[in-house]
């Protein structure tokens, strides 16, 4: 009875952790209409596919149209509450915008983009941040 109950809890946190990684590896596709920067790159305005690499943590985002992509290191995040949509998440000041999270729908985990030198110097020198998203799908 009791090898039965540990292989039914097994296969149970086998399946919720298939799902959970099925989830956070989609590839994500979102048309954003303005320039933005990760890290030290500076990206077109156009349609990008975001993928979760081989790397933990770790973004590819590329540019459809142009031949513009970056890998972007991230950190886990954590929402109150999934969104029922997938979205990109930017820090607008002025007229710049900086890539800050990746959220997949359904799933209460994003990743998070960490500010860079520059991004803190704008902030510290802007009158506010701005938030700006844009949607995303799954394909």
């Amino acid at each position: 009875m009791k090898s039965k109950t540990i292989a039914v809890l097994a296969f149970v946190a086998f399946l919720a952790v298939t799902a959970c990684y099925a989830q956070s590896t989609a590839r994500l596709v979102a048309n954003i209409p303005f320039e933005f920067r990760i890290h030290t790159a500076t990206l077109p305005a156009g349609e990008y596919v975001v993928n979760p690499g081989v790397v933990p943590k770790v973004l590819l985002i590329r540019c459809v149209a142009e031949n513009a992509w970056v890998f972007a290191q991230t950190s886990a995040t954590q929402a109150n509450q999934a969104p029922k949509s997938g979205m990109l998440v930017f820090n607008r000041y002025s007229n710049t915008y900086f890539l800050a999270q990746v959220w997949h729908p359904g799933n209460d985990r994003g990743y998070r983009l960490p500010k860079t030198k520059t991004e803190r110097e704008m902030a510290r020198n802007a009158s506010g941040t701005e938030i700006a998203s844009v949607r995303a799908t799954v394909r």
